[in-house]
């Protein structure tokens, strides 16, 4: 803020920026160090690398440079812009915000035509303006009708298709100057009503609710993205805690038989922390085990076979 106006950067945050670059380069060296190679390969980890080389960079030639050379100080603030967009990989660890994150770049695509649509038509109805709204601003000009309602902007109102697009924007999207320049030619000219109801129509009855109906359509497709995406953790966890159940399930098995008792079961439940925090990673608990045991001992004989155990709960839960 102090820059903005020519001031000088307060000499705490100029600490605090050199203290945070400081972190950010240890968690550059201790990623680096923790993942070797691999670090090389992420698109995210590059770009931290990129944006903490820049900001050094940066940081040790403004330190050099002369006050009065600008291009330092431009490169510095883009630096500590690119460091602000870190924060969207903390944003993505809270499920809400990922969502609204998810729901933002399915709507960019859409709000980008949107656009190109609003123009459109602005440009369409700036023409119509420009022959058929301007004369009627000019001869209210002459009157001086414009100097005695103190609107300063209005006599040049219409001049081009570019001012045309600029003023019917402002009215229709920002939502100002409508009854200060348009109901006077209205009043001057009913017949200008058909062109402003037209325009209305078509720019803010349609366009713009249909742009509006649209982001919210691609925010309900992140949102079932998202439904998906969790059952597709689910499933995967699920998958990896059949694995290693199994495996567990073969550590209980004594004698090797490939079969577990209850008895067996439920010891190793109440005596085996992983086991049962497995277990309970799918979703079963003390209370699940004698069902699922009734289920699969179908010859009556006190015990099952461990590998049908875990695909039957897998298939389960």
């Amino acid at each position: 803020n102090s820059s903005a106006d020519g001031g000088q950067t307060p000499e705490w945050i100029v600490i605090a920026n050199i203290v945070v670059l400081a972190l950010y380069i240890v968690e550059v060296g201790m990623k680096a160090y923790a993942f070797r190679l691999r670090y090389l390969t992420d698109a995210i980890a590059l770009f931290d690398v990129f944006v903490v080389t820049l900001d050094l960079a940066v940081t040790i030639i403004v330190s050099m440079a002369p006050v009065n050379i600008r291009f330092p100080i431009v490169m510095g603030r883009i630096s500590r812009i690119l460091k602000i967009t870190r924060a969207l990989r903390v944003m993505t660890a809270f499920p809400e915000l990922r969502l609204l994150l998810k729901g933002l770049a399915l709507a960019s695509k859409t709000v980008f035509w949107g656009i190109v649509m609003l123009t459109l038509l602005l440009a369409f109805w700036g023409i119509f303006a420009v022959i058929f709204i301007r004369p009627l601003v000019r001869e209210l000009d002459r009157e001086g009708y414009w100097h005695e309602s103190r609107c300063s902007s209005c006599p040049g109102a219409y001049a081009s298709v570019q001012s045309s697009m600029m003023t019917l924007g402002e009215q229709l999207i920002v939502g100002e100057g409508w009854n200060q320049l348009n109901s006077p030619i209205m009043e001057k000219s009913p017949e200008s009503a058909v062109f402003f109801v037209s325009v209305v129509v078509t720019m803010t009855l349609t366009a713009l609710n249909l742009l509006m109906g649209t982001i919210v359509e691609r925010a309900m497709e992140a949102g079932a993205e998202s439904v998906q995406e969790k059952a597709f953790k689910k499933e995967q966890i699920c998958k990896a805690s059949s694995l290693r159940l199994y495996e567990l399930c073969e550590e209980l098995d004594e004698d090797k038989s490939g079969h577990l008792s209850f008895a067996e079961l439920e010891h190793g439940f109440h005596n085996n922390m992983e086991f049962m925090s497995t277990l309970k990673a799918m979703d079963v608990d003390d209370r699940d085990l004698k069902i699922v045991f009734d289920m699969l001992d179908t010859d009556g004989n006190g015990d099952f076979d461990y590998q049908e155990f875990v695909e039957q709960l897998h298939m389960m839960k």
